[in-house]
């Protein structure tokens, strides 16, 4: 049995669930995300707002996993999470740790280097020879 009167003959599967994809994720944007994301005018009004990341009632947060390769440490991690409007993260224990004073991990070298992003100012990466002039490691 032929179908005649296919309205769809000019369109493929994929195509459609694209198209409709993209419909969907379009229609989950707020209509006001365009100035609810805009610079504040003053350092002020960017200090007494809020991150608010609850999205029709769904809380979206973020772990610091998400910025390993930009500049660490705690006070960071917070002013990433700001700028994002993340208001709910949760921390990898390496920037807390740090931030409270816990011990070194002895064993944290020991499968190679860390981003550089992470490692302190000026350290060589894991391997790397020392610099010119610097004292030989020991």
């Amino acid at each position: 049995m032929k179908n005649t009167g296919n309205s769809m003959k000019g369109i493929s599967r994929r195509k459609f669930l694209g198209s409709t994809a993209a419909a969907a994720a379009l229609a989950m944007v707020p209509i006001s995300y365009g100035s609810a994301n805009a610079a504040p005018a003053t350092a002020q009004g960017a200090a007494s707002t809020k991150p608010n990341s609850k999205f029709g009632g769904v809380q979206i947060g973020a772990i610091t996993y998400s910025w390993r390769s930009m500049p660490g440490g705690l006070e960071n991690v917070i002013r990433y999470c700001k700028e994002a409007g993340i208001s709910s993260i949760e921390l990898m224990s390496g920037d807390l740790e740090d931030y409270l004073g816990a011990p070194k991990n002895p064993m944290a070298g020991m499968f190679g280097a860390p981003p550089a992003a992470q490692r302190p100012a000026g350290a060589p990466a894991a391997g790397a020879p020392p610099a010119a002039g610097a004292p030989p490691a020991g």
